[in-house]
């Protein structure tokens, strides 16, 4: 079955009666929807100009969407900037952090 590549949805603030428009990218690999990215964070990552891009519309929503599949796909900066710092920490023998598991009781 044929999905549409952008899913568009709007979900409440926490200011009262202001909504926000999300957008899921569909992924033929896994055969599911991607997380729901804002597109306000889209606009700015991007850089786009809001007249052309509002990101306040359902339409302006889907535009920005497609601008952004258009321009390469879906990760995010900061997604592809940690995984370029543990790649370098993993290639260049810095020690990288460990972490301890600790039962509810606090003791490990």
């Amino acid at each position: 079955m044929a999905r549409n590549p952008v899913s568009i949805s709007k979900r409440p603030t926490l200011k009262k009666g202001e909504l926000r428009y999300y957008v899921r990218f569909w992924n033929e690999n896994t055969g599911k929807y991607s997380n729901a990215r804002s597109v306000l964070s889209i606009v700015q990552e991007l850089g786009l100009n809001e007249k052309e891009y509002p990101p306040t519309s359902r339409t302006g929503a889907l535009l920005i969407g497609q601008e952004l599949l258009k321009r390469g796909g879906a990760l995010s900066k900061k997604m592809t900037l940690s995984l370029l710092t543990i790649a370098l920490q993993c290639g260049t023998g810095i020690r990288r952090p460990t972490f301890k598991a600790v039962s509810p009781g606090g003791s490990a």
